[in-house]
């Protein structure tokens, strides 16, 4: 949850001062892929590292 609610105030903040600054919006739906791409490319170290039990999910998968 920390992770998320880091990546969200950044990208957040950084689309801000882009607008601001150089008045370029990117639509709502760009945003949101990109801090779903940023908290998957933080968690698949994690995932490699994971040994998976039988019944069990990764995760990625959570």
């Amino acid at each position: 949850m920390k992770l998320i609610h880091q990546a969200v105030l950044y990208l957040v903040w950084k689309e801000r001062n882009t607008r601001i600054h150089s008045s370029v919006e990117k639509p709502p739906g760009t945003l949101i892929a990109k801090i779903r791409q940023t908290i998957r490319l933080r968690l698949h170290p994690l995932a490699r590292r994971q040994r998976i039990t039988a019944g069990q999910s990764s995760v990625l998968a959570t």
